[in-house]
């Protein structure tokens, strides 16, 4: 298809969680999750031939920063 292999992927995902006990009847979990939580910088592609003039070998955009989520669950 005439296009190059790039750089790897390199995106790790975590989530932490903790249930936490109310009352004999309820508990609370609270949640951590965080997306590329390491931060690497991962590019989506190169240039492929058809680019050649243009584009041609450069990483011309990236994949989505670190985000963190955070969450809260009530069970009764």
């Amino acid at each position: 298809n005439g296009s190059f292999i790039g750089p790897g992927l390199d995106l790790w995902d975590i989530a932490l969680m903790k249930n936490i006990r109310v009352k004999s009847w309820a508990q609370f979990q609270f949640r951590a999750e965080l997306f590329n939580a390491f931060n690497h910088n991962s590019f989506n592609g190169l240039g492929t031939v058809t680019d050649a003039y243009y584009n041609f070998g450069q990483a011309i955009s990236s994949h989505d920063p670190r985000e963190i989520q955070l969450g809260g669950k009530l069970y009764f």
